[in-house]
């Protein structure tokens, strides 16, 4: 399922009809980009593996990248995120 379509152009590849934005936790490291009205929301996995998925409203979802934790919650609005240190 393709859930974005790009413009070539001449400079860089234009995404067209989407409204992704980046998640970040609290220390600004990157968790996903996400779209807040459709819910999708791509991330990257090991090796440069591209991840594509829907979360529903009040879907959550984790991440975890060093000792930080980031619960990632979308709500009616918007994308939201809490961290808590690993133990």
């Amino acid at each position: 399922m393709k859930l974005t379509c790009y413009q070539k152009s001449r400079k860089e590849d234009t995404v067209i009809g989407t409204q992704f934005r980046e998640i970040r936790n609290g220390m600004n490291r990157l968790l996903c980009k996400a779209d807040d009205q459709t819910g999708v929301v791509e991330t990257q996995g090991p090796h440069k593996a591209s991840y594509v998925f829907t979360i529903p409203i009040g879907g959550t979802f984790t991440v975890t990248r060093d000792n930080i934790v980031s619960l990632v919650t979308r709500t009616a609005t918007v994308f939201t995120v809490v961290d808590t240190t690993a133990a």
